[in-house]
């Protein structure tokens, strides 16, 4: 081992008793030991002690003291070990100085274990280049306050260490980690920041900056402390206990956050801007009362893994803001007791190719502009109702809900769509009802609309159940293979059912309808309601729209019943007209004739050819004789 000798000159001791005292060893390939006898001669508040190596092999300084009163250590090119031992940790204590204590690594390593490193009120921590500094096992930090600021490469560990600190209110509270500089928590570590006084509370890793966190370890902002991510920033919780939670998180530019082996994130307070992400690749299960995430792009996604609502009671998990909360690749949220998801402002919540499975009584709900998207999704659980309001939209799209739906307190129906939220049913989904609780129906309520397309399925038909419009709400049930069944169908004066196509199938047990029932006839003609029990009133608009009919005369069904029921308002012809019919007819002309037999409400449908028809037919015509005589005349030639 080769041993420092520094030389100390009488300028040199009057340096140290006056302004403190600078040590500067520049070491050459090698081991040195760090003795007591050299580095403890410095008094207290003294200067820098400077340890610098070669660039190409750094040197190694092996340091087993037991005191040092150095306000700065600045480590260049070289590697210094603090290493004590179980029975007789090394020990190294910061002076005041005039300045905050210092521990500075530049393209160099510093690494400590079973060392006490004590830095007074505040402690700063630099590291630039291609460094590493690592508090090992066994290591205690000693300070009031914190500092970290590490650019280039470099890196800061924490081994299975704990260490809570505070920041403070001036510019050295901020810690900052750019470039693409490295936290890393590993075995059990801690790295606790607490915002002790004043606003300035922010951590920021920016520029490619890293977060690692593992074995159990957390990272943890209290009482305000915020987590800044910007620019490409990456954290990664991984294992089950290691954690990253914060009083607020603000993830920018690409930032993104992956949770993976049973890691955990706070999301009580998250804003994502500009394709920002956090990403949870395993099950874990959350207890905060709220996603309340904002930002232009802010994206939460459940890739593969379970997410467990672990509340009691009524309180739903809020997703707000403008989040996007992304259900993929075989995900599951676990719903638990009465409400369990709350998709508000401007938030959107997907379930793709996932499931919400509910537990007991759950109640999902949709109010602002939220919305709630399921694609090639599925209901598990027995029970479950959708309560949407405002502009929310729910969109169920090639996805199976047939379920027992039931809802609580004072909610009057399962599905339940008010003012101008939306309910998309569409690509083959079916949404129905598979009995039990049989006052609880169907609503739709104030403006809402609810559209049924692409070969889809809406039943609650079963315990003839009831189905309401009110209000001025529709029923829109698009071109195609649709199904529609309800029980008992009430339909207000300013609602509107409306079925458009010849393909669907619509049955209703008891009609109940004072608002306005629209067929538009596709091609080749009209569907068809089938009234399987009663007609208690019928006194709303019927309108029956052939501007898409091609064909040239029509006779259908309008309305089957099994009771008896007579349609007269309904009964009429287009000479004669009525008032409770509008006839929106192809061509000027066309003629119409609604009568009821057997039981049914018809319609006969007469097209007369449009002028264009007629134009064509002429043409023929003297084509046709303009043939004729050119053949005629050249057999008179004969």
């Amino acid at each position: 081992m080769k041993k420092i000798i520094l030389p100390i000159t009488p300028l040199a001791l009057f340096a140290m008793s006056a302004y403190g005292a600078n040590y500067n060893a520049t070491l050459g390939e090698g081991t040195y030991n760090w003795t007591d006898e050299i580095w403890d001669t410095a008094p207290n508040n003294a200067g820098t002690v400077s340890v610098t190596g070669v660039s190409a092999d750094k040197s190694i300084l092996n340091y087993t003291g037991t005191q040092t009163n150095e306000n700065k250590l600045l480590v260049t090119n070289a590697t210094v070990n603090m290493q004590g031992t179980a029975e007789t940790p090394a020990t190294y204590n910061f002076g005041a100085g005039e300045n905050p204590p210092t521990l500075e690594v530049v393209d160099g390593i510093f690494n400590s274990s079973k060392a006490t490193l004590t830095f007074g009120n505040f402690l700063i921590v630099k590291a630039r280049g291609d460094s590493e500094i690592n508090f090992n096992s066994g290591t205690v930090l000693n300070s009031g306050f914190i500092n970290i600021n590490l650019a280039g490469s470099s890196a800061l560990t924490f081994d299975g260490i704990t260490w809570n600190k505070s920041m403070w209110q001036n510019a050295n509270s901020m810690n900052i980690y750019t470039d693409s500089s490295k936290l890393v928590l590993k075995n059990a570590a801690t790295l606790n920041y607490t915002n002790f006084w004043g606003a300035l509370n922010e951590v920021l890793f920016d520029q490619n900056a890293s977060i690692d966190i593992s074995g159990g370890s957390s990272f943890i902002g209290q009482n305000g402390v915020k987590l800044v991510m910007s620019n490409n920033a990456v954290a990664t919780v991984d294992g089950t206990n290691s954690a990253l939670n914060f009083s607020a998180m603000q993830l920018n530019n690409s930032a993104k956050i992956d949770v993976k082996n049973g890691g955990t994130v706070s999301l009580a307070d998250v804003e994502i801007n500009d394709s920002a992400s956090i990403n949870f690749l395993s099950d874990f299960s959350y207890s905060n009362t709220g996603i309340k995430a904002s930002g232009a792009s802010a994206t939460i996604n459940i890739d593969g893994a379970t997410m467990t609502r672990n509340l009691s009671g009524a309180t739903p998990i809020t997703v707000s803001g403008s989040t996007k909360l992304n259900f993929i690749n075989g995900a599951t949220f676990n719903g638990q007791h009465n409400h369990s998801l709350a998709v508000t402002e401007d938030a959107i919540v997907t379930f793709d190719n996932s499931t919400l499975k509910t537990a007991t009584y759950p109640k999902v709900s949709g109010e602002g502009n939220g919305q709630l998207i399921f694609k090639n999704a599925s209901l598990g659980g027995s029970y479950g109702s959708f309560i949407f309001s405002g502009n929310a939209v729910m969109t169920v799209d090639a996805s199976n809900f047939s379920k027992v739906f039931h809802t609580q307190n004072s909610d009057k129906y399962t599905f339940n769509f008010s003012e101008n939220s939306v309910l998309n049913i569409q690509n083959g989904s079916t949404i129905k009802h598979n009995g039990g609780y049989a006052d609880l129906g169907f609503g739709i309520q104030g403006s809402a609309k609810v559209n049924l397309t692409g070969g889809s399925t809406l039943d609650f038909s079963a315990n003839n159940r009831k189905f309401d419009i009110l209000g001025t709400a529709s029923l829109n049930i698009g071109t195609g293979a649709n199904t529609f069944k309800a029980g008992v169908f009430t339909m207000e004066s300013g609602a509107t059912l409306k079925i458009e196509g010849s393909q669907n199938t619509v049955s209703i047990y008891n009609l109940n309808s004072a608002g306005t029932l629209s067929f538009v006839a596709d091609t080749t003609g009209i569907s068809t309601v089938n009234v399987t029990s009663e007609i208690t009133d019928m006194s709303g608009m019927l309108i029956l729209d052939f501007s898409r009919f091609l064909g040239e005369e029509l006779t259908a069904a309008i309305i089957t019943t099994a009771d008896i029921f007579t349609f007269n308002e309904y009964i009429g012809t287009s000479e004669s007209g009525l008032e409770k019919v509008d006839v929106i007819t192809r061509n000027e002309g066309d003629a119409w004739d609604i009568y009821f037999e057997d039981g049914t409400l018809m319609i006969a449908y007469t097209a007369v050819p449009e002028p264009a028809t007629y134009a064509a037919i002429f043409g023929a015509l003297v084509l046709g004789l303009a043939i004729y005589k050119r053949q005629k005349n050249g057999q008179e030639r004969q």
